[in-house]
């Protein structure tokens, strides 16, 4: 006749524990994580805005000092406006935005509140008919990814170490 093996596993309820308090803080975990790895990117970008070309404002003068920049109003507004959206639970992940808002300080006929950071931002990005193409988010976004996976691991490996000890 088969006899059932038992085996005693020390600990066994305090380590159920933890993972219990570990699977009840994941979402706040996540969120974390999600955080530093978009602090990192934002600060990525906000590097690739400082080194975008200034052009003097009023002295556009030919057509290859308007390609070559932004007027430091608008480096300015772009500096200012970028920021991270809070995170939203959607689709079985976390996610975060980047991107930008509000309005620069250079006022026109057509922009009397200042010019759009969003539309500057994606001008100088894509480029326009009047603007080459600097490509300085997602030239940002390549060269922080590896960095913003590890500021990630850090947080899930300091917050788990806290949690299971």
């Amino acid at each position: 006749m088969a006899r059932g093996v038992h085996f005693a596993f020390k600990g066994g309820e305090e380590y159920l524990l933890k993972l219990t308090r570990l699977s009840d803080s994941s979402d706040e975990l996540m969120r974390r994580m999600v955080y530093a790895g978009a602090d990192v990117v934002t600060d990525a970008i906000r590097d690739e805005i400082q080194r975008l070309p200034e052009i003097p404002r009023g002295e556009y003068g030919t057509r290859d000092q308007m390609l070559a920049g932004v007027t430091a109003e608008q480096k300015e507004g772009l500096l200012d406006g970028l920021g991270i959206t809070p995170i939203k639970h959607e689709n079985g992940g976390f996610n975060a935005k980047i991107g930008f808002e509000g309005y620069n300080k250079t006022r026109t006929a057509q922009y009397p509140k200042g010019q759009p950071n969003v539309l500057i931002a994606r001008s100088v990005e894509s480029g326009t008919s009047f603007r080459q193409k600097q490509p300085f988010v997602s030239q940002a976004v390549k060269d922080s990814r590896k960095s913003a996976v590890q500021a990630m691991q850090s947080v899930f490996d300091e917050d788990t170490k806290k949690i299971m000890e």
